[in-house]
């Protein structure tokens, strides 16, 4: 039963590894320190991962499935950013500083995911140097991802906008509601139904 268990864990790690080569090639040793530090976890729709004032102790590599970064405005939930599968789900400002997050991440679809504990990912950083930069490779990626949805915000009208996400994104349109996909793009619910 326990290797049963190992190569159900080592099926799902391998898509984490293939994503993080893709920065930087990753020695053996890391490799055994993420299977022993990553635990699967099944994740229903609907459950909250992280809640808005909680301190963000835990990263989630996306395996399948989708969840959903989001703040709240006045009461109205505002979509940040949705995370697709090979992608983590992690409030990083929280992560990193260990200060309460001002954001939500809720999952949208029943998921598989690999979850890693702050604690559990801080030890791997100590006795792997080559993970800092495969984690600037990461956090590189997500400011451009970031500064892109910015700049698609300010400058495109709500067609381009939804234009651009159907051909990026078309996963999201099967999970996320019209008022999450509305507020992510920065339009009314009204304007993206027309």
């Amino acid at each position: 039963m326990r290797n049963l268990y190992i190569n159900y864990l080592s099926s799902m790690i391998k898509p984490f590894i293939q994503t993080l080569e893709q920065i930087a090639p990753l020695s053996d040793g890391l490799k055994k320190a993420f299977k022993k530090g990553f635990k699967k976890v099944e994740i229903k729709k609907g459950q909250i991962l992280l809640s808005e004032g909680e301190v963000c102790s835990n990263a989630y590599f996306m395996v399948n499935g989708l969840a959903r970064l989001y703040y709240l405005i006045k009461g109205k939930e505002v979509t940040n950013r949705f995370i697709l599968p090979k992608s983590v789900a992690i409030s990083y400002y929280s992560f990193f500083s260990q200060k309460p997050s001002f954001e939500y991440i809720d999952v949208l679809s029943d998921s598989r995911a690999l979850v890693i504990s702050k604690q559990e990912m801080d030890k791997i950083y100590l006795d792997f140097p080559e993970l800092h930069k495969i984690m600037q490779g990461m956090l590189q990626q997500s400011h451009i991802e970031s500064e892109e949805r910015a700049m698609i915000l300010r400058k495109l009208s709500a067609k381009e906008k939804y234009s651009i996400m159907r051909s990026k994104f078309p996963e999201v349109f099967n999970s996320a509601s019209t008022e999450q996909i509305a507020t992510f793009l920065g339009v009314t619910r009204e304007t993206l139904s027309r």
